[in-house]
């Protein structure tokens, strides 16, 4: 063999059975023994952090809000990672194409995005997390087209909407969510003149539509959900006529109705039928200290919220009396 062919030769048994003359290639340490949860706030985040986070093979959770990520930081991670939960709401550096390499995180089961990245674009680009829990979304261009991409995902257990601009619209595609417990959609554009779809969600346990324009009309069928046991009203449109049409919700733990002036003390009547409440939010609204005599019956209140009504101490004495489990009550 001449010796041009005896060092080609050699090459390729040095390649195929992984011996080498030469200096084997440096490789990142794997840490097997670094965190599980990294959380970093409001900060920069470096190319020694990435390397770290992508070398450490129990990380899991990673919480990066308000930092400095970029889109070829996100990728890197994205390429390497086992995380389970990712959190990079009001990352503010992230682009379209950076949220799109979340869509190839396939384990993830907790993600919370937010920003002027996120657009119905970029939640189209996760349609793929089939493997989530829950799903976040916050301060984003989200509208109801976006919100049609999360269908497939039917593992949804949380899906909280904060401040983008879904309206009553996305509720078919969110009732299709065989699983879903909790549902916010708070300071959204819903509004409660076409939710006829809360009644066939009956998996949900916990609803929030605080600080949106929802009116009384739609509590019609947020008293059909049967499995409802915490509902947050605050700064919403609804009235005692509302109220009224909860009358039936029964199992509610928590009622949250601060800030909604047009509850008076004709919604006591409704509310003290709620007999297994343990905590109740009325600061704020046009109730008086006659009415609250009317909430006797809620024996199993911890916590009561009256503020913003001028109370004194005698106006509630007697109700603190009557209320044996009674531990915070606020005037």
């Amino acid at each position: 063999m001449k010796p041009c062919g005896l060092f080609f030769a050699l090459a390729i048994f040095a390649v195929v059975f992984g011996c080498s003359s030469t200096q084997p290639i440096a490789r990142p340490e794997v840490k097997a023994d670094g965190p599980a949860e990294v959380s970093v706030d409001d900060g920069p985040i470096t190319a020694a952090q990435i390397a770290e986070w992508t070398t450490n093979t129990n990380l899991r959770r990673l919480r990066l809000r308000s930092t400095t990520l970029s889109d070829d930081q996100l990728a890197t991670l994205a390429d390497r990672s086992r995380l389970e939960l990712l959190d990079v709401t009001g990352c503010d550096s992230l682009t379209p194409a950076g949220i799109a390499a979340i869509g190839e995180m396939s384990l993830l089961k907790n993600l919370r995005v937010g920003g002027p990245a996120i657009s119905d674009e970029s939640i189209a680009s996760l349609a793929g997390l089939t493997s989530l829990v829950a799903l976040g979304i916050e301060h984003a261009r989200v509208t109801d087209d976006g919100v049609r991409s999360i269908k497939e995902m039917k593992r949804l257990k949380e899906l909280s909407i904060f401040d983008s601009p879904v309206t009553d619209a996305s509720l078919m595609t969110i009732a299709s969510l065989p699983d879903l417990r909790k549902l916010r959609l708070r300071a959204t554009k819903v509004t409660g003149t076409d939710v006829g779809e809360f009644a066939n969600m009956p998996s949900v346990t916990d609803l929030d539509l605080s600080e949106t324009d929802f009116l009384s009309d739609g509590l019609t069928f947020v008293g059909k959900m049967p499995g409802l046991r915490s509902l947050n009203l605050w700064m919403t449109k609804v009235d005692d006529s509302g109220i009224e049409r909860l009358r039936g919700q029964t199992e509610l733990t928590l009622l949250n109705l601060d800030n909604v002036t047009g509850i008076t003390d004709a919604s006591l009547d409704t509310i003290a039928t709620m007999t297994k409440l343990e905590l109740l939010h009325l600061g704020g609204t046009s109730i008086t200290a006659t009415g609250l005599q009317k909430l006797e019956s809620l024996k199993n209140l911890k916590t009561l919220f009256v503020t913003r009504r001028g109370f004194k101490e005698p106006d509630v004495a007697d109700l603190r009396r009557e209320l044996p489990m009674l531990e915070r009550l606020e005037f």
